[in-house]
């Protein structure tokens, strides 16, 4: 059985989306992803580089697979040598237009990879006249199990989803930011005068002084559908980076797949790969822009027109399995046998039974590595393939997990921070009491969860352990000594190192356990005491509302986000900002990882009648605000740690 490596920076949501989750999908274990990104800041290039060579060497890997973005420069040259002398080494580009981006691609990375697969069909051509033989155009696709056809509903007028690139929160140059944005405060303009009801989702608007009023935050993966598919128009424009070139973008087809109207610059190579679609309306220029938007905003009989062949076309589904074809790999070989199965354990058992259950499921079952216990995590599976426990097991230790690693902070860029976006997280068990499994969202704790004390007392959580093949489990059955564990929970470093403009900077590690660790705190704020959790759209409000659902129960959540105003998230109705004036809340969380700064700066900063905790600030500083809040609101003898405020 043949198996294809897949290497990728997949804690970036947009690039698990369209590369890891869909070969996971085509070939199950038949490939393996490793989530390169964190794991260079985990392991550092060499051990990275050395636990690559070894999958390759050991794994009976056939192929490996790059998605080139956010990776490129993390690997040294003698890496990509050793590895193309032992496998075919194929990359996708994602960013691969002619100038900046095909020329940085030419000059410094094309010497990497046997073939070399891109979206853009101009940089494609280019390839093909110098003489390239392994250069292949592979257009984006959207993936078919996040984003279809929404059921029919009242949407948006005129939705625009990106960031705002000429804002400091952005992180990235203005690219399209000064023509996009005259078209966008076009369409502002005409929402006024026409009471029309325009959205702009992204990062960095609420501050623009013209269209933060339309603000709505950023778009979730999982309201795609809805939103693009139920708009009268989604304005979806795409140019090349400092240039009014034409760029075909992933969200064209994101957009074309919900069967979403979208309005987007006059673009010959979009045109050309998805055929004449009344679904994709073309502008040349300001004025046209306006004609063509007014007559989509009156055609009220539109109806869904792409058929579904047409959709399936253009997945991402698709184009993988066109590369699979081209490299000559067997789809029909394709494995979904669980290389990591969870054991469900009584707690009457003893340590000795346990061990002799694990050997036993062994025997039974060849095509399993490794075993966990009562797992709090819905699929073990994705914390093997992220390397952290392959790249710590060894074969003669039981390897004890316990740990979360926040990788968030060395992201500078917001639009790729959300729930597996900014963090890479392995949490099979807290060793610091039951609190943390609030992080986990809906993972609820295991029925039977209990400890084993080894011969030098030291107490491990059966539910944070992970057992390998290939352990002689009857030696251990005798000696059950703390020499058998592996603990991996000690690994998670304080600091690590990002490489900016050649100088390597180190940044703090946020660890969330330690961020809740000083919320307990509030526990003791008086009954009845009103807290309003500020930002409950992101992964680290979300976890805030389960945590003080099970350890604040005296004091009422006011749960905020502006953008989800009048939902539910779970069984918490969600408020917008005024309710903190109508119902008097005197303290208030921001739990706004991202745009925190800029809601305490614009709502809470000159507002000595409210008590700010800001989770987006270093532990300390949070440790500070809880203090504060503690004393001012609750009964506390604890005292105030020297520390600056600002």
């Amino acid at each position: 059985m043949s198996i294809i490596l897949v290497i990728g920076a997949f804690n970036i949501e947009y690039i698990h989306s369209s590369c890891r989750a869909p070969f996971k999908d085509i070939l199950g274990d038949s490939c393996i992803t490793l989530n390169a990104l964190p794991l260079s800041y985990y392991l550092g290039r060499y051990e990275l580089e050395k636990y690559i060579i070894d999958i390759v060497v050991n794994g009976k890997i056939s192929h490996v697979y790059v998605y080139h973005d956010w990776i490129k420069d993390i690997f040294s040259e003698s890496f990509w040598i050793q590895l193309k002398n032992r496998v075919a080494v194929s990359a996708f580009y994602p960013d691969d237009e002619p100038g900046i981006w095909m020329n940085l691609n030419i000059s410094n990375y094309d010497h990497h990879y046997t073939n070399i697969y891109t979206h853009s069909a101009k940089a494609y051509q280019f390839r093909i006249n110098k003489g390239y033989e392994n250069i292949y155009y592979m257009p984006w696709g959207f993936n078919e199990k996040f984003i279809s056809p929404p059921n029919p509903d009242c949407g948006h007028d005129i939705v625009f989803v990106g960031k705002n690139k000429l804002s400091k929160e952005s992180g990235t140059n203005c690219e399209d930011g000064l023509l996009r944005d005259e078209l966008l405060c076009i369409c502002a303009e005409l929402a006024k005068v026409e009471n029309l009801d325009f959205a702009i989702y992204g990062y960095g608007w609420t501050e623009h002084p013209i269209l933060g009023m339309f603000s709505r935050g950023p778009l979730n993966l999982d309201e795609f559908s809805s939103v693009y598919g139920n708009a009268k128009v989604v304005f979806n424009p795409g140019w090349a980076p400092e240039s009014i070139e034409p760029q075909v973008k992933l969200r064209h087809f994101e957009v074309f797949g919900t069967g979403g109207r979208q309005l987007t610059n006059y673009n010959p190579e979009l045109y050309q790969c998805l055929g004449e679609q009344s679904t994709v309306i073309y502008f040349n220029n300001k004025h046209d822009f306006l004609e063509k938007l007014l007559y989509l905003l009156q055609k009220n009989n539109y109806k869904y027109e792409i058929k579904e062949n047409k959709l399936l076309e253009h997945t991402v589904q698709n184009r993988l399995h066109q590369f699979l074809v081209n490299i000559g790999f067997q789809t029909n070989d394709a494995i979904n046998i669980d290389r990591v199965y969870n054991l469900c354990v009584q707690s009457d058992w003893s340590f000795k039974i346990l061990l002799e259950n694990i050997k036993n499921f062994f025997d039974k079952n060849p095509a399993v590595d490794f075993v966990t216990v009562n797992s709090m995590v819905d699929s073990a599976t994705v914390c093997i393939d992220s390397g952290l426990i392959c790249a710590t097991a060894k074969p003669d230790k039981i390897n004890n997990f316990g740990v979360l690693f926040d990788f968030s902070e060395f992201q500078d860029n917001p639009l790729h921070y959300s729930d597996g976006n900014g963090e890479l997280a392995c949490e099979f068990v807290s060793n610091y009491g039951d609190f943390p499994s609030g992080l986990l969202g809906d993972v609820s704790m295991p029925l039977h969860r209990y400890m084993f004390t080894d011969k030098n007392n030291n107490s491990y959580f059966i539910d944070g352990l992970v057992f390998p093949r290939g352990i002689n489990y009857d030696y251990f059955m005798i000696s059950s000594s703390a020499d058998i564990m592996n603990d991996c929970s000690i690994h998670y470093p304080i600091e690590y190192k990002i490489k900016k403009n050649g100088v390597f900077v180190n940044k703090p590690m946020q660890i969330r356990r330690r961020l809740f660790d000083n919320l307990r705190g509030l526990s003791k704020l008086n009954k009845g005491e009103k807290v309003a959790i500020y930002g409950v759209g992101g992964d680290l409000g979300r976890s805030l509302l389960n945590f003080s659902s099970i350890y604040l129960p005296n004091v009422v959540i006011y749960p905020i986000d502006n953008r989800l105003a009048g939902r539910y998230v779970g069984e918490h109705y969600i408020y917008d900002n005024s309710i903190i004036d109508m119902a008097s809340v005197k303290i208030v969380c921001i739990a706004a990882e991202s745009s925190g700064h800029l809601i305490y700066e614009q709502y809470f900063k000159i507002r000595a009648d409210i008590s700010v905790i800001r989770m987006y600030m270093p532990g300390e500083q949070i440790q500070f605000d809880v203090l504060h809040v503690i004393n001012k609101y609750g009964k506390n003898d604890a005292t105030l740690p020297i520390i600056s405020s600002s």
